[in-house]
């Protein structure tokens, strides 16, 4: 939900309740972030994602896409220390590959209008 700034609104929710009392393991499994960047962050968005990503460390698969550099992370978080420490954790063994080029959806675009 936006506030109409371009920021986005992040809020924990309680876990399901019964869940975890019923005996049930958690299934493994992966955390997708697609545009990370795209809005930036209210204080208390900037903590509950770092906390989510920092308690996913290691323990599972993620996959995060953004267009941005690692340097202007910054402007999402407003927050340096934020910041280095998530970049920190999130490049700590991990696959980076940098997908810079030419967006395929322009690319498209531009062949069905014959350019």
């Amino acid at each position: 939900m936006g506030r109409g700034d371009g920021r986005q609104e992040l809020h924990e929710h309680p876990p399901a309740h019964g869940f975890l009392a019923m005996g049930a393991q958690p299934l493994e499994v992966e955390c997708d972030i697609d545009e990370l960047g795209y809005v930036s962050f209210y204080k208390q968005g900037n903590e509950i994602l770092f906390n989510l990503l920092s308690n996913r460390n290691e323990a599972g698969s993620m996959i995060i896409t953004t267009n941005l550099a690692f340097e202007d992370w910054g402007e999402v978080f407003h927050d340096t220390n934020l910041t280095g420490a998530l970049v920190d954790r999130l490049t700590y063994k991990a696959h980076v590959l940098d997908m810079s080029g030419e967006s395929y959806r322009l690319k498209e675009t531009k062949q069905l209008l014959g350019k």
